[in-house]
């Protein structure tokens, strides 16, 4: 039925949200990363930074994105200014976490042919 239906929805969307944020809790919680850089200047990496206390925002140390609009500008509750995908080969990150649900793989592979090591891009799907 279609109350069954919504429920189950619902369940697994929250089992979801809750394995992202312990996903994201992990990484940010990690000691190895110290320099942590995004990618995508997302509704997603607005959610991350204001969901973690300042301690951890304050490991984030580059924001990338493809959109020239946002180069120059910020993300809420973070003072770490966006910047365009070619400013990665100069940065020194420990990681970049992927904060796009849409376009993981094609963003994956650019960083890939920008010469990023694999074992350094997490994605949170």
């Amino acid at each position: 039925s279609l109350t069954i239906d919504i429920e189950l929805e619902k369940t697994l969307f929250l089992e979801k949200n809750r394995k992202v944020h312990n996903d994201i809790a992990h990484i940010f919680q990690n000691e190895q990363y110290r320099h942590i850089g995004l990618f995508g200047a997302s509704a997603l990496a607005t959610t991350i930074i204001n969901m973690l206390d300042t301690t951890l925002v304050s490991k984030i140390k580059n924001i990338f994105d493809n959109d020239t609009m946002k180069h120059g500008k910020y993300i809420y509750g973070c003072d770490v200014m966006i910047g365009p995908p070619a400013d990665i080969r100069v940065a020194n990150i420990d990681v970049i976490i992927l904060t796009t649900y849409f376009f993981h793989h094609e963003i994956q592979n650019q960083l890939l042919e920008m010469g990023v090591d694999r074992n350094k891009i997490l994605t949170l799907i």
